[in-house]
């Protein structure tokens, strides 16, 4: 019998016990996954041709190009569900949206490296994501579910929540409750409407209804956002006064409270209330008796937010010293807008020439507002001319951007205001009166030169009022303002230069003016210099939103190691000087005895600086953006709160800093479009309740009228229930 031949296997070819032992495990069952993974790098594992048969196939291996697997543009369309997204550290990871939807913690919600098909099937079948594809449809099968088993009386008391909720959202008085529930129920056919009538003299759509209906909405409000305040690690109040429409003092208080997992901050409409002791005592009653009928203990409140007025900020009978009785850690703000505007205000009344040209604007607002044919005849002349249809406006120094408006339409209406000035002059001794102030040099040069100056205040003051406001871009702001006003007293502004072209030989546009011998030059640097002390004087760089700016970290990425180490250290130790420390308040009471309130130390100094060295060097190794503060300690939160406790305690009072109170001024807005003339009798509890629903009550689509309901069922029995239960 010839030698049996030896078989040779071909290059490629795989021999029969690595064939029927080592089976892959990632194997795809269409073709598309199989295209899939060649395209993303994936090679399959091959024994050596060198081994024969029976040969026990040995582990090789992997190959650089399975080590370095990328993912391929084709999983995209075979899983809708995966999203590409980049890391800090350039790398690009796999994750799950109908899980992040779900909010599953899986690695899929976290970023998945392992760029192969067999991952993807197998997170498909886990538990995760198969309850994060129900999720919605539960939802939704669950809504429907209850509207199923809600009975007629519920689906009708739902209609008319959401009347009232709407009426009180678009400040119409629930004088027209009846009459929208009839127009829903007659015109527009809403059957559920009808299922409120349970006899003859029983429909629930009575004004005495709507404010029953109005109590359970603002109950759900008020609820959610105690919840938020009790959950808060630190609280802070912001309170302002006012007199309203019927010469009735009021009190609107909001609070600053931050999330304690992700910190994120929030501002929240407390009160609007009627007081009669307008004292530093009776105010500091009101906020404690406010925020004590809320949970919130007094020593939780870390600081108060004011208008500067004395009575508030004063550190013996007024507001701060009477509130830091209860907790001596607590910081005082004076709000930012608010010095700000006093910056110019103060610089205004300490030159002479803007002060007068600010008496010139004020008389050109009340010449113009009183009287309907004067307005109506600057407008036709403004038609003519093609002048922008402004009215004027009046300067108010209690109001943040009075004086900018007021020059604002003074000089875009120049033109049409001269025109009418030369017309009634021969028939008018006012407009003769105000033609001899406004027809001058002085008066056009004066309005160009603060159109350069104001509006760089008005910047920073509309900054200033933004909610939420980023702590460490507070300096930054104050610094390029100051650094722009100081530019111009060295050269010309936009409008100084268009003033050489609009003024030639006393002549502004074809309308002789009155010369003058006024030193433009001197008004401006005068000004200027006046403008800028203020703004040193009250923003000085000690305070604590100087000190909290450091949180922000924005210059870190251009230190070197050495100098990382010690950036931010004095400010931090100028706030451990009072979070850091045990803080004590002495002060008399009414017999003449003194008292002490020693409140201890919030943060360990020497952790505190530990961690703030650590995370320094954290926050620059994983690459957090730092553009915005609030964004930063949120993401700083969410993945490193156990490593910084301390950082985590200093961070929440940063973000809950009171540094301004411009929303207790839009309280005050609202409050005067809520209590109008023609409402002038709304009681105080009922504007309040108001207040709440259309500050703090959001969009009706994501209001909980369910537990609106449930409150307004349990207030007492009701005979619409009690009907159905016979």
């Amino acid at each position: 019998m010839p030698p049996k031949k030896k078989l040779k296997i071909p290059e490629g070819q795989q021999n029969m016990f690595s064939f029927l032992s080592a089976p892959r495990t990632d194997t795809v069952s269409d073709s598309a996954n199989e295209n899939a993974d060649s395209e993303s790098g994936e090679e399959q594992p091959a024994s050596s041709s060198a081994q024969s048969l029976g040969q026990s196939a040995e582990t090789s291996a992997p190959s650089s190009s399975q080590s370095n697997r990328r993912h391929s543009d084709k999983w995209l369309k075979l899983y809708p569900w995966l999203r590409y997204s980049d890391t800090p550290d350039g790398s690009t990871v796999m994750k799950c949206q109908y899980c992040l939807d779900a909010g599953r913690n899986n690695s899929y919600t976290k970023g998945c490296k392992n760029f192969k098909t067999s991952s993807l099937r197998e997170h498909v079948t886990t538990q995760d994501h198969q309850l994060a594809i129900a999720a919605p449809k539960l939802k939704v099968d669950a809504e429907k579910t209850k509207d199923k088993i809600r009975t007629n009386e519920e689906k009708g008391l739902l209609v008319a929540l959401k009347a009232a909720f709407w009426l009180a959202k678009e400040g119409i008085p629930m004088l027209k409750f009846k009459s929208l529930m009839s127009f829903l129920e007659n015109d527009l056919n809403i059957t559920e409407a009808s299922y409120l009538r349970t006899s003859s003299h029983i429909a629930y759509d009575s004004q005495y209804s709507a404010d029953g209906f109005v109590d359970s909405l603002s109950q759900t409000v008020e609820e959610y956002i105690t919840d938020k305040l009790q959950q808060s690690p630190c609280v802070t109040v912001l309170s302002d006064e006012s007199t309203d429409i019927t010469v009735h003092k009021r009190l609107v208080i909001y609070a600053q409270a931050v999330d304690p997992i992700t910190l994120v901050p929030s501002t929240y409409f407390i009160t609007n209330i009627h007081i009669t002791d307008a004292t530093g005592k009776g105010i500091t009653n009101a906020i404690l008796q406010e925020m004590s009928g809320r949970g919130i203990d007094a020593t939780k409140i870390m600081g108060l937010g004011s208008d500067g007025a004395s009575v508030m900020t004063g550190q013996k009978n007024g507001v701060s010293g009477r509130m830091k009785r209860e907790n001596p850690h607590q910081v005082n703000t004076h709000c930012v807008a608010h010095r700000l505007c006093l910056c110019t205000s103060q610089a205004a009344d300490e030159c002479p020439q803007v002060k007068n040209y600010q008496e010139t604007l004020t008389s050109v607002y009340y010449y113009f507002h009183g009287s309907a044919s004067r307005g109506d005849r600057l407008e036709a002349i403004q038609n003519a001319l093609d002048d922008p249809k402004v009215r004027f406006k009046e300067v108010h120094s209690v109001r943040w951007m009075s004086f900018y408006l007021a020059l604002e339409a003074v000089f875009k209406s120049l033109d049409s205001l001269l025109v009418y000035l030369a017309e009634a002059t021969l028939k008018d001794p006012k407009a003769m009166g105000l033609k001899k102030k406004i027809a001058t040099v002085s008066f056009i040069s004066m309005t160009y030169l603060l159109m350069d100056i104001i509006p760089i205040v008005t910047k920073l003051n509309m900054f200033l009022q933004k909610p939420n406001i980023d702590v460490a871009l507070v300096n930054v702001k104050l610094d390029r303002c100051i650094s722009d006003l100081t530019a111009l007293k060295e050269t010309d502004g936009q409008y100084m230069q268009m003033l050489a072209k609009d003024i030639v030989n006393s002549h502004f546009r074809g309308h002789q003016l009155t010369p003058s011998s006024h030193d433009l030059q001197a008004t401006k640097v005068m000004f200027l210099d006046k403008l800028i002390d203020n703004i040193d004087s009250r923003f000085p760089n000690t305070d604590f939103i100087t000190a909290f700016g450091v949180l922000g970290m924005r210059p870190i990425s251009t230190c070197s190691k050495e100098e990382l180490q010690t950036w931010g250290d004095a400010e931090m130790h100028r706030l451990l000087e009072h979070y850091g420390e045990e803080q004590k308040h002495t002060w008399e009471d009414e017999d003449g005895k003194k008292h002490t309130k020693i409140s201890p130390a919030i943060l360990s100094p020497q952790e505190t600086l530990a961690e703030w060295r650590e995370l320094k060097a954290t926050v620059l190794a994983v690459g957090y953006h730092r553009d915005d503060l609030p964004t930063l300690w949120h993401n700083i939160a969410i993945n490193h709160r156990d490593d910084f406790p301390n950082m985590m305690k200093l961070a929440a009072l940063c973000l809950t800093l009171p540094i301004h109170t411009a929303d207790c001024e839009r309280g005050f807005s609202v409050q005067n479009q809520i209590l109008t003339p023609s409402r002038n009798r709304l009681l105080p509890q009922n504007q309040d309740k108001l207040l709440r629903i259309r500050i703090e009550g959001g969009e009706s689509s994501s209001f909980n009228f369910d537990k609106a309901l449930d409150l307004w069922r349990h207030t007492k029995t009701r005979k619409i229930f009690a009907k159905r239960k016979q």
